[in-house]
């Protein structure tokens, strides 16, 4: 802007000196005319060298205004013609730098559409896992439900055969609830391992949760064993359903709290509900 502005400055001056010579060039004619006039009264001679000398004078000026001119004018040119390859350059520039931006808003763009497909198919990946934990987990309570129902056949019906086989049940059950928990912890190991610490904490929880469940099926198997030995060494049939009746009701709480934990309900329960359970 400031090289326009000269040369604008400069074409104003060229303008001017124009304008200045013409004005010169009139007040030269004018007092051309006006000693023309007066040399005509005088011998034809004389005015023939006064007229001659105007008139090389009148072309000495002419020519010197020339110059001045054309310099002045050569000058503009130049001046314009650098200004525009400066324009033509600053324009290949903008055009390269346009370029180049497309460029990188084109990758920017595709790199957000990648990160983008890779977060939905983590939140699927996500979505699946929790779906088959939740599966698992339902099918644990369906398991222990089951078991209850057992339980309940056998107090119904009043025959060993269906209570051993429940306490069997009960050992099987415990021992897939510590293999998954094993598997649970295992898994939650490698993904801390691989810096997935937040990933792997809900499944530490899990495992542990399996673990606790496991140890307490363990419980419940060793009161069956106990209540088997009851019945099968007391004479006394109505002394044995007493103490049997007494020692399913604590094996049932146990159930029913490893469905709950199953479901992701149970709550903690008393100090001294837990003691009395151990008694």
């Amino acid at each position: 802007a400031a090289e326009v502005q000269r040369a604008n400055e400069l074409a104003s001056a060229a303008a001017k000196g124009r304008v200045e010579g013409e004005k010169k060039l009139t007040e030269l004619k004018a007092k051309t005319a006006t000693r023309v006039e007066a040399v005509r009264a005088e011998s034809e001679a004389e005015k023939d060298a006064a007229l001659q000398m105007l008139m090389e004078e009148h072309e000495t000026l002419l020519e010197s205004m020339r110059e001045e001119h054309a310099e002045e004018v050569g000058l503009l040119r130049e001046r314009l013609e650098e200004l525009r390859e400066d324009s033509e350059r600053s324009k290949q520039e903008h055009e390269s730098a346009a370029t180049k931006l497309e460029g990188d808003l084109a990758q920017v763009a595709r790199e957000a559409k990648r990160v983008r497909a890779q977060n939905t198919r983590l939140e699927s990946e996500a979505r699946q896992r929790a779906f088959e934990r939740e599966s698992l987990m339902q099918g644990l309570a369906f398991e222990l439900i089951g078991t209850i129902q057992l339980y309940r056949e056998a107090r119904r019906k009043r025959k060993m055969r269906l209570f051993k086989g429940s306490g069997d049940q009960y050992k099987e059950l415990g021992d897939a609830l510590e293999i998954k928990g094993g598997e649970l912890q295992l898994e939650a190991k490698e993904l801390k391992g691989q810096g997935k610490a937040v990933e792997a904490r809900p499944l530490m929880l899990q495992s542990r949760v399996f673990y606790k469940a496991a140890a307490n099926l363990e419980k419940s198997f060793s009161a069956h064993k106990k209540a088997i030995g009851v019945l099968e060494d007391l004479d006394n049939y109505e002394q044995a359903r007493a103490e049997y009746r007494e020692l399913k009701e604590i094996d049932m709480r146990h159930v029913e709290e490893q469905a709950l934990v199953a479901n992701g309900k149970k709550k903690k329960a008393p100090k001294k509900e837990e003691e009395e359970e151990e008694e």
